[in-house]
């Protein structure tokens, strides 16, 4: 190892470091007294052919494993002046520089995506390195996967990715261009009426996710305040009888995005009645026909059915019937217009 002084511009040592068995680096201390080092030039073993470098250190690859190499270099500053040359010598090792041979992405969506590394190391892998639009790291890991989160819909981002292996060794960086998906917002596709009865009504909502799962579900009556609930179904409770509302809902998915709204009416049943027919209790609507009660689901034994409209009852008034009570009597026909009040039975026609 040797050196020549120059006057102006002078190596002063050159540091050898992370020797693999296909690279090596060199770390250049030189000086410039008139301007600054803008330019290395190094030629391997007794070539005069020089490779430029506009960095410091100098990283040299493509090296064959155990091989020793003699090392001339010199360093140009901005005036245009040479050092002297300064000469090396180093051995490569028989385990190669870590390589990245290709880069898989996969689940990209509207806020960020997930690259898969495939890797090549003679002594293993020990941390993947991330960078993304930037000189800066972004994130680390030790497997060979990484989840790029919270970034903009609808974006190319370009990616570097560089694996260190476990003698602290670096792979090149390998480059990548991705652009995340465009937000798909869920969507609420109906409203569908459930229960109803005199006091309280249920809504079910049927909706699909769009880019990320459907996290709550609102629920609004005659324009109220939304409740929100982790479930699709909701009941409005201590509404009024017979009285159309007006209901609404949307959806939020995991990342509080909205649906648009639905809307759809729904009326509460009338108040329900007691009837009582040789000591069996039976149930109706205020105002319900004849008919209708004879075959409705209140009346679960279908009892008027079995006496062909033929009914026990007690005389209250002139203008109805008390269906049950103390005192029974025949009644021949009861017009199928005929409609429940209060536990009267009111005879239109």
């Amino acid at each position: 190892m040797y050196f020549d002084k120059y006057d102006g511009v002078w190596i002063d040592n050159v540091n050898i470091t992370n020797v693999t068995g296909s690279s090596v680096t060199l770390d250049v201390s030189a000086t410039s007294e008139n301007g600054n080092i803008t330019t290395y030039y190094y030629a391997l073993n007794d070539s005069e052919e020089y490779v430029e470098s506009t960095t410091n250190p100098i990283i040299i690859n493509d090296l064959n494993k155990l091989t020793e190499y003699k090392i001339k270099i010199y360093a140009v500053d901005s005036t245009n002046a040479k050092s002297n040359i300064y000469e090396v010598s180093v051995s490569t090792t028989d385990e190669s520089k870590p390589v990245i041979n290709s880069v898989r992405v996969s689940n990209i969506t509207p806020l960020g995506f997930t690259l898969t590394v495939d890797s090549t190391s003679d002594i293993g892998i020990k941390r993947y390195f991330y960078i993304i639009e930037s000189d800066n790291i972004a994130g680390t890991s030790t497997i060979n996967n990484y989840t790029f989160n919270n970034l903009k819909e609808n974006t190319t981002y370009e990616v570097k990715i560089f694996a260190r292996d476990n003698k602290n060794i670096d792979s090149e960086e390998y480059e990548i261009s991705v652009k995340t998906s465009s937000y798909v917002l869920p969507t609420l596709n109906s409203i569908n009426i459930g229960k109803v009865t005199e006091n309280s009504i249920t809504v079910t909502i049927n909706a699909t996710a769009g880019s990320a799962n459907i996290n709550q579900y609102y629920f609004s009556i005659n324009n109220g305040a939304y409740v929100n609930s982790t479930s699709n179904s909701y009941t409005f409770t201590k509404l009024n009888s017979s009285t159309t509302y007006n209901i609404k809902a949307y959806v939020t998915d995991i990342y509080n995005k909205n649906s648009s709204e639905k809307s759809i009416n729904a009326t509460t049943t009338a108040p329900l009645i007691e009837i009582d027919i040789f000591g069996e209790i039976y149930y109706a609507e205020e105002g319900m026909t004849w008919n209708n009660f004879i075959n409705s689901s209140y009346n679960t034994n279908n009892a008027f059915s079995t006496y062909n409209g033929r009914v026990m009852y007690s005389h209250n008034s002139t203008e109805g019937i008390l269906v049950g009570g103390r005192t029974y009597q025949e009644l021949e026909y009861i017009s199928s217009n005929s409609r429940i009040y209060s536990n009267f039975i009111y005879i239109i026609s």
